[in-house]
């Protein structure tokens, strides 16, 4: 190929390529390709050689593409790509030999990867060769239980080591299981375990999970020797019970951090229903000592439901601040109606100032077929206000 300019001199560049088949039968296949390049910029290569070459190699089970590049200087660069597909190991290769500086790439490395596999087990190596040296290996497992075993588990491993210049630890192991008992479909157990090393430090992961159709357990804990906010041991205990005895039900949360205890929770509850009444309750105890704004916390709740009454109790305890409050309401039918209301607040918390510390309150309400009278008294401010009402006529009193 020629390119010309007027009044310039003419350039050449020439391109030569051969495809040829070098072998066919029943043991191998081989084809190659060649292409010759060479042209007068100094910008790229002068002269570049190219040959690539196909390889089937059916007694080894191997696939083969070599790469080959020619500079000037008898300088040749070499990539070779291997790929075997013979079970149970399947394996890719990756090699490269080049003549430039070892800088950025080494001058002659290779890389492996073989996967192996049947029916309960899988693995994964790998390894990186420079020059004579292996400079790193990583492996990886997955284990799986055979089918007809009474339990069910799943192990995975996985570790690597270097010896190249990167911001990684020189080594590290994974190890991981889970398992869990396929009982029937009101129990169930599920067990899952980590650890990491790092070098020479380990940390410990495990969570178990259980429960029947009343009651549900979750157990976890952690330890790590690592610089970090997170405590260096860890556990978390937590238990729900629902409808142990008909109407009641309860759950308590534990947390544990550095062998002390950092956080209670315990929480009661319970209903039921005889005769037309109806009763709820609710207890709850906390104690934590992660947040320096609350320690200690007791709530309690009660209500009690009829056709003609209702009442109510709750008291919040928090620290040395405490809550009290409680509020009864009757409906009587003597004569016609009569609705009757007492309420009692007491309380010692500095985010209530605005009320006072003890507050209660008594109400009536009357209705007949001629007369109207409700009448409320408040305790807190020594305040009795009535009213009644006959026909047309309307009184008010205050006191």
């Amino acid at each position: 190929m020629t390119f010309s300019k007027p009044k310039s001199p003419s350039t050449e560049l020439e391109f030569e390529g051969v495809v040829e088949e070098l072998r066919r039968d029943k043991k191998m296949y081989q084809k190659t390709a060649m292409l010759q390049f060479r042209q007068p910029f100094q910008t790229f290569p002068q002269t570049l050689l190219l040959r690539e070459t196909f390889t089937v190699d059916l007694l080894k089970g191997l696939y083969i593409l070599e790469s080959k590049a020619g500079f000037h200087g008898n300088r040749e660069a070499i990539h070779t790509l291997t790929l075997g597909y013979r079970p149970p190991s399947p394996f890719v290769c990756s090699a490269l030999v080049h003549p430039f500086s070892s800088d950025t790439i080494p001058s002659d490395s290779e890389i492996c990867v073989t996967i192996t596999s049947n029916q309960t087990q899988k693995d994964l190596r790998g390894r990186l060769r420079v020059g004579s040296k292996e400079r790193l290996t990583f492996f990886g497992q997955v284990q799986l239980n055979p089918l007809h075993s009474s339990h069910k588990a799943i192990k995975v491993r996985a570790n690597f080591t270097h010896q190249l210049q990167l911001q990684l630890p020189a080594s590290a192991i994974v190890e991981g299981n889970i398992h869990w008992n396929p009982k029937n479909n009101s129990e169930f157990d599920y067990q899952a375990r980590g650890k990491l090393r790092i070098e020479r430090q380990e940390c410990q992961v495990s969570v178990q999970l259980n429960g029947t159709s009343g009651r549900l357990g979750l157990y976890s804990s952690l330890s790590h020797p690592f610089k970090s906010k997170i405590p260096k041991t860890l556990e978390v205990k937590a238990t729900a019970d629902i409808f142990a005895v008909p109407g009641t039900g309860s759950s308590s949360v534990h947390v544990r951090a550095d062998g002390k205890d950092r956080v209670k929770l315990d929480a009661q509850m319970s209903h039921s229903y005889q005769r037309g009444h109806r009763a709820v309750g609710l207890t709850v105890n906390a104690s934590q000592s992660l947040l320096p704004s609350a320690t200690d916390l007791h709530v309690n709740m009660a209500a009690n439901l009829s056709s003609d009454s209702v009442s109510l109790h709750g008291s919040y305890t928090q620290g040395r601040e405490a809550l009290l409050a409680q509020v009864k309401g009757s409906l009587k039918d003597t004569r016609g109606l009569q609705l009757a209301v007492s309420g009692d607040l007491r309380h010692s918390m500095t985010c209530l100032a605005i009320l006072p510390p003890v507050l209660g309150l008594d109400g009536t309400l009357g209705r007949s077929d001629t007369l109207v009278e409700a009448e409320s008294q408040s305790d807190g401010d020594l305040v009795q206000c009535g009213a009644e009402t006959s026909g047309g006529y309307q009184r008010q009193r205050r006191r």
